[in-house]
């Protein structure tokens, strides 16, 4: 059972995710920002320098950060071998 503080938490984030108030070319651009640092090793530093650069870039910076968490697991692999 999920506490009812961390289900109205997800619940918002939830409705951020959805409800996104941002032209589509702010939210490709966020995008585009969070998969090109996804696949390059920043070893944990690809989600901070994705919303960086999606400030300075003025892109939408939740699709950054998706776009991050998105890429990353399917790049990891190829860091190993």
């Amino acid at each position: 059972m999920i506490p009812s503080k961390i289900k109205e938490k997800l619940r918002k984030l939830y409705h951020q995710i959805i409800d996104i108030n941002d032209t589509p070319e702010k939210i490709a651009l966020g995008m585009a920002i969070g998969i090109a640092l996804g696949i390059l090793p920043t070893f944990g530093m690809g989600i901070i320098l994705a919303i960086g650069l999606a400030f300075l870039l003025k892109a939408n910076r939740l699709s950054a950060i998706l776009g991050t968490v998105i890429a990353n697991p399917w790049i990891a692999p190829f860091f190993w071998m």
